[in-house]
């Protein structure tokens, strides 16, 4: 394609394509949460079912960024002028801007608004706890299990070092000289995460 007839928007425009296969890898603050909006209203426009759609995000942040950013593009497609919108769809829709798809975008906030648990955009921690939740005989964990946060992750290990401590501190005098000498620098509860992260090394001798 020559200079004087390349658009710089159709790289982003085809990764917001439904029917390509996309790996967008771009620095911070490049627009990759627009074109994962992008794709995700080009989804609803071709007619898929939103309850059916499911995004995956890394972090609780990026999450709610996404959704509050389709809401607010879905809010503003309902107040837009016929002209303002079919605009605002040509810079999103490869194909033709028709009276059925306007009417489709207009629809999409109040559908959204009136689906059974909303719209999923979650985590991918938040993804695989929703799937234990429902298979937890397969996965042989509790029925009414709940996940430990990283505040009570470090209230129990505390606890658990000050009973092992108590219980084990004199038939383990060598294991306290050994993380003396190569732990020197750390604190004790430092150390002993870092110790931790090796478990698998452990052995049943």
């Amino acid at each position: 394609v020559s200079q004087s007839r390349y658009n710089p928007s159709y790289p982003l425009k085809l990764a917001a394509s439904p029917t390509v296969s996309a790996w967008v890898s771009a620095s911070a603050g490049t627009g990759k949460t627009k074109v994962l909006t992008d794709r995700l209203l080009n989804l609803m426009l071709s007619g898929y079912d939103p309850g059916k759609i499911l995004c995956l995000t890394f972090t609780k942040a990026a999450a709610a960024e996404m959704q509050t950013r389709l809401f607010q593009r879905l809010g503003v497609w309902i107040q837009m002028t016929d002209d303002e919108l079919t605009a605002s769809l040509l810079d999103l829709w490869e194909g033709d801007i028709t009276p059925d798809l306007m009417n489709r975008a207009r629809s999409l906030f109040t559908e959204l608004l009136d689906l059974p648990g909303g719209i999923k955009i979650q985590t991918i921690h938040g993804f695989c706890q929703s799937v234990l939740g429902r298979f937890p005989l397969e996965a042989k964990i509790p029925a009414q299990f709940s996940i430990v946060d990283d505040t009570q992750a470090s209230q129990i290990l505390r606890r658990t070092t000050a009973k092992a401590l108590k219980e084990k501190a004199s038939d383990h005098g060598d294991l306290f000289d050994l993380m003396a000498t190569h732990y020197k620098d750390q604190s004790f509860t430092s150390a002993l995460g870092s110790i931790l992260c090796y478990r698998d090394w452990e052995t049943d001798a």
